[in-house]
């Protein structure tokens, strides 16, 4: 796994909630309750802290360009702001949703929609074109319990949702038109992710199960991914789809090789959080992944062997020539593990 993780401080109590820009060149850290956005284009550094939630926050999502971030608390307020310098963000608005507890919150790919939900068992829609006064345009019904999760497919036209029915259901995107249900967990549905096809749909669940499903058939799990000793808080794929992560209550993240869906299989365990693991996203180059825990903290983990080979190269000069090579091994073909450069 190379290096060990870099540990990002800062906050004062549990931090619930992640996310990576598009350029991941930043990181939202949210706790109760701020918002800490960080420098993780190098060596991580803050920028800046985010106040005026009033209560836990429970969602930051970026959309557009990186420029919009959204947030959401157990207040039922959501927070649209202006990232444009993140050094000073500012404030576009400021929501009273009236919609009880916010649980989960998305935003579409087209940086347009706000999808929101928690303990009243709707989904909600906002209209974010305007981000200094959105509006909500549509509600969904469906769940007979509260909704943890929310998550939109990769092109736009699908919608996940999951709670503690246990139930997970498939919406179009365009006008919440409902498309399926898949049923099996045993316990409250808490996340979910798409894979960049949009075909592969991961669940985390109070059964301390990840489950992948395809979303063409939703009568049964394409697996079911048994390890975490509680329950699993939070699912995602990597860029290349090949690789889940996954997070949970006891207090690790699991890497699991799905190159073969269904014949998915634990590469390994990411231990050193003192507390449960909330959340756990990938970066967007695969290089990293993102964590954060009960633990009051964030931990970045390095996850990709020829990114960190890269790294390790970069820092050797000169690199070993043929000459040198011949010198030391002259029975064995030039290989070097940092060649020179072209």
């Amino acid at each position: 796994m190379g290096p060990g993780p870099a540990l990002l401080g800062g906050h004062q109590g549990t931090v619930y909630a992640l996310a990576y820009s598009p350029d991941g060149r930043l990181l939202a850290t949210a706790s109760h309750p701020v918002i800490r956005i960080w420098d993780v284009s190098g060596d991580p550094r803050p920028l800046a802290t985010l106040t005026g939630h009033a209560n836990g926050v429970t969602a930051v999502a970026f959309a557009r360009d990186g420029t919009l971030l959204a947030s959401t608390d157990l207040d039922s307020s959501i927070r649209l702001w202006d990232l444009t310098d993140p050094a000073r963000p500012r404030l576009l608005s400021a929501t009273a949703a009236g919609i009880g507890n916010i649980f989960a919150a998305a935003v579409s790919p087209d940086g347009r929609s706000l999808v929101v939900a928690g303990e009243k068992s709707d989904v909600y829609v906002w209209d974010i074109s305007d981000p200094a006064r959105p509006v909500r345009r549509a509600v969904a019904k469906g769940h007979e319990a509260a909704i943890n999760a929310v998550a939109f497919s990769p092109d736009g036209r699908l919608l996940a949702t999951g709670g503690g029915d246990r139930t997970i259901r498939l919406w179009r995107a365009a006008d919440l038109a409902p498309l399926g249900v898949a049923r099996g967990h045993g316990g409250t549905v808490y996340y979910l992710a798409f894979d960049r096809t949009g075909t592969l749909l991961a669940s985390g669940s109070g059964d301390r199960t990840a489950r992948l499903w395809n979303v063409r058939s939703l009568d049964r799990p394409v697996a079911v991914l048994r390890g975490h000793a509680d329950s699993v808080q939070s699912v995602a794929f990597s860029r290349d789809g090949r690789t889940l992560a996954t997070a949970g209550d006891d207090r690790t993240a699991m890497l699991w090789d799905i190159a073969d869906p269904a014949g998915a299989t634990a590469l390994a365990t990411l231990t050193g959080h003192l507390g449960e693991v909330n959340k756990a996203v990938f970066s967007p180059d695969g290089a990293t992944l993102a964590t954060v825990s009960g633990d009051s903290t964030a931990r970045l983990w390095p996850v990709d062997p020829a990114g960190a080979a890269r790294r390790i190269c970069a820092l050797v000069f000169p690199p070993i020539t043929p000459a040198e090579w011949r010198q030391y091994l002259p029975d064995v073909p030039y290989d070097p593990p940092c060649p020179t450069a072209s």
